[in-house]
């Protein structure tokens, strides 16, 4: 019987530290620095009109307020370090017997793509621990995180997943609002109409071309389009895994499938579940 491995230790990246700092050291020598606008004008002493001291109220306050955010995230990096071992996991500042969770307590997880973390749940959907994307490793540890929660995930065909109605009311209402805006200047006869037009149509049309949504059969999966679906059998998927998708300032774990037959790799998210129990559920079927 294998010997049973030592407990691992994940802790942020010191790049990421240091940008924090750099960044906690700018916004208050910025913030500090407005107050000087104050003796900037000629002669002595402070000025009379109101003018100046807005300038430095609102300059002041921007730039200490970011430099407070800075700090909150300085703290919260340097106490995001977690220690893993096969009990389960627990902040690496705090004892083991004390912040255990442990593997099987972990029912659901959670992703904050905007605010770079991971969340871990029980099964009442109750946060159990944080886990930041800037941790050294962290593909490795949430790669351990769905080894241990792959047990805890069922399927039971047919199961459907789709996009929540906000999604549909958010295209259809920016293209219709961008066709709309363009009819109104072509009425006008404004040349720059046609920009609205194209851009409206071309929401449009990535809209209809898009996924709405997902079903999983018991031998095929059936991707399901505004106006249209597709059955894609199992047999033809390669390989199913998780990637990590950046935007700005946001960094989102999602689900791509490849197939052997050419087609083109499908990319998943925002499917009304969390990305992660998409992805086991697309892997137990195909496997």
């Amino acid at each position: 019987m294998a010997a049973p491995s030592p407990p691992h230790t994940y802790a942020v990246k010191p790049v990421y530290r240091l940008i924090v700092k750099a960044s906690l050291g700018t916004f208050l020598l910025l913030g500090v620095g407005f107050i000087g606008v104050l003796w900037a004008g000629e002669g002595e002493g402070l000025p009379d009109d109101v003018g100046p001291y807005l300038v430095v109220a609102v300059g002041s306050g921007l730039f200490l307020g970011l430099a407070a955010a800075s700090w909150r995230t300085l703290k919260r990096l340097f106490l995001s370090a977690v220690t893993v071992d096969e009990d389960g996991l627990w902040p690496a500042d705090r004892a083991k017997d004390q912040a255990l969770v442990p593997w099987e307590a972990v029912a659901d997880v959670r992703q904050h793509p905007a605010r770079h973390f991971l969340e871990l749940l029980d099964e009442r959907g109750d946060r159990l621990l944080r886990l930041e994307y800037q941790l050294e490793g962290f593909r490795d540890l949430r790669r351990r995180v769905l080894e241990h929660l792959r047990q805890t995930v069922s399927v039971d065909p047919p199961e459907r997943f789709s996009r929540k109605p906000v999604y549909h009311v958010f295209q259809l209402g920016l293209a219709g609002g961008l066709v709309a805006l363009g009819v109104y200047l072509l009425d006008h006869r404004v040349f720059l109409a046609f920009v609205p037009l194209g851009l409206g149509a071309i929401l449009a049309w990535a809209y209809v071309r898009g996924l709405c949504g997902l079903t999983l059969d018991r031998d095929a999966m059936t991707l399901r389009h505004p106006f249209a679906s597709q059955t894609v059998p199992y047999d033809t998927v390669d390989d199913v895994a998780m990637v990590e998708r950046r935007g700005r300032g946001t960094v989102e774990s999602v689900v791509r499938v490849t197939f052997t037959d050419g087609r083109k790799p499908l990319t998943l998210a925002g499917l009304g579940v969390d990305n992660t129990i998409l992805y086991e559920k697309i892997r137990k079927m195909v496997t």
